[in-house]
């Protein structure tokens, strides 16, 4: 893969959020010059990082909240690496990060999959929500008149606010994923790509019920025409179609069409691309490649990726076949395994770790079958 150039959206959002540490500073400096209260530095720097904390729970907070007003029933709500997950009727608390992702919240849509789907409420959600409680905490303060000690944090926390509001807000195509504008922009303007939300919510839900890929219906893994590939919404599902062939064992299909369409101008984001690559060199390895093939698809930005994303169920078990047939290394690769069982016990997906449980074993007993 290509490292890609920054472009234009990244020059925005880093604008951005440099603006929005500058302003907090002088709104710091200003407010601590022309105060009789004493403000350390520090403070004012634990005040900036406290509202980003707060401001991304609140965020996905409201995801939650109009998504829930528009039809939608909760599945999970994620911040950092702490999730909670609805299982068999029942909330869990489950570990599960994502690399580019502070947050997530993700629920089940109505059971429609037209085209006429709510979709604005649920993905902008966020962002209103950072703007109501940014917008309600300057009247409270401003009409209730707070200590003069608090004014250095209150502005900062409402200013974060609106900063965190526009960098989800502005439709931009900052990295590895799109923001909240973005894929609302694209939903707008393709039924296709509201289709696609419905099925990825719906696919989501059964993953976190212990449904398997290859138990969901056929028709919701079609691998998208390659124009609609061009719409990030959309390019997912041929992510998904890649996935349901892992999990139903076809690996040489799963091989071929991976290579197709990491190869094709497409819109699947970064991280996505990061893990189709590492399905592609669990492949090759099943299938006896060489050395050389495989360390061709272990760039640096791979392994830093990987790196990134060791404890995420489809890389460890990469890293593992890796260990035992290029790398020759079992105590490296009983690592891996241990490492594995670690993460399953508290992943919410427990239908991705039954398969990735398989497919270890299949890597086992080629290599046994080898070596006989």
């Amino acid at each position: 893969m290509k490292k890609k150039k920054i472009n234009r959206d990244q020059i925005l959002y880093y604008l951005i959020f440099f603006v929005t540490c500058c302003v907090s500073g002088l709104v710091g400096g200003i407010t601590a010059a022309t105060s009789e209260t004493e403000y350390n530095p520090i403070y004012i720097e634990l005040i900036f990082l406290l509202s980003v904390v707060i401001h991304i729970l609140l965020h996905e907070f409201g995801h939650l909240v109009f998504g829930l007003a528009t039809g939608y029933k909760f599945s999970s709500f994620r911040i950092g690496s702490i999730a909670l997950v609805k299982q068999k009727g029942k909330l869990r608390l489950k570990r599960y990060s994502l690399a580019g992702s502070l947050g997530q919240c993700l629920l089940i849509p109505p059971d429609t999959d037209n085209d006429e789907i709510s979709y604005v409420m649920y993905n902008l959600g966020g962002v209103w929500m950072n703007i109501l409680i940014s917008g309600i905490t300057m009247l409270i303060y401003i009409a209730s008149g707070f200590p003069e000690a608090w004014s250095t944090g209150i502005l900062i926390f409402v200013f974060i606010g609106y900063a965190i509001a526009a960098l989800n807000g502005i439709p931009l195509k900052p990295g590895e994923i799109n923001n909240d504008g973005y894929n609302t922009l694209e939903l707008k303007r393709s039924p296709k790509a509201r289709r696609s939300l419905w099925i990825q919510t719906k696919i989501n839900s059964l993953l976190v019920e212990g449904v398997r890929a290859k138990d969901m219906p056929e028709e919701w893994f079609e691998v998208p025409e390659k124009e609609d590939m061009k719409n990030s919404m959309i390019s997912t599902m041929g992510v998904f179609a890649c996935s349901r062939l892992m999990d139903m064992h076809k690996l040489d299909e799963a091989e071929k069409l991976t290579e197709e369409l990491l190869a094709m101008d497409s819109a699947i984001n970064g991280i996505h691309r990061r893990l189709m690559i590492c399905d592609l060199i669990y492949c090759k390895l099943i299938r006896g490649a060489a050395a050389e093939e495989i360390n061709a698809l272990l760039d640096k930005a791979q392994k830093k990726f990987m790196k990134s994303m060791k404890n995420y169920p489809s890389v460890i078990r990469t890293e593992y076949v890796l260990s035992l047939m290029i790398e020759n290394d079992k105590e490296k690769a009983e690592k891996q395994l241990l490492n594995f069982e670690k993460r399953a016990k508290n992943y919410p997906y427990p239908a991705d770790i039954e398969s990735e449980r398989e497919l270890i074993e299949i890597a086992d007993k080629v290599l046994s079958e080898a070596n006989k």
